[in-house]
């Protein structure tokens, strides 16, 4: 995945409205995978132009950037990914570490009952928890 979407924020279709996520990491190991920051329950505003995106409200989840290629998902914006934002990737895949893509090495069994494990979300589903999020 190129990283040319690094730092987009995006107007994600959810129903009648849209809520906004942030792309805080493109993969060049895991083909076509980004990681988003989903802001789910709080509906984009028509008028303004005003984003509140407080880390501690997200919600991140794994997809494909299709999606943003396609013009599915609307980039509203640009900023840049924090170090915080980047530390939200830890997970786990196929029992390893991994924060981006540097792996780090076998999970233990603490680490496999903690951390996340990295599972891509198709972009139906996105929007499903998007629209949800709303209701």
């Amino acid at each position: 995945m190129n990283d040319k979407f690094l730092g987009s924020i995006l107007a994600i279709p959810a129903g009648e409205a849209a809520i906004a996520a942030k792309v805080i990491f493109a993969s060049q190991y895991f083909s076509d995978v980004i990681a988003i920051q989903l802001f789910l329950g709080k509906p984009l505003s028509t008028e303004s132009c005003e984003i509140d995106l407080k880390n501690d409200d997200a919600t991140v989840y794994y997809t494909s950037g299709r999606e943003i290629r396609s013009k599915r998902w609307k980039i509203i914006g640009q900023t840049d990914v924090t170090d915080g934002e980047r530390r939200a990737t830890e997970r786990t895949a196929g029992g390893e570490i991994w924060i981006e893509d540097r792996h780090l090495g076998r999970a233990s069994a603490e680490q496999l009952a903690d951390l996340p494990e990295m599972r891509i979300h198709g972009w139906k589903l996105i929007e499903k928890y998007a629209a949800r999020s709303l209701a």
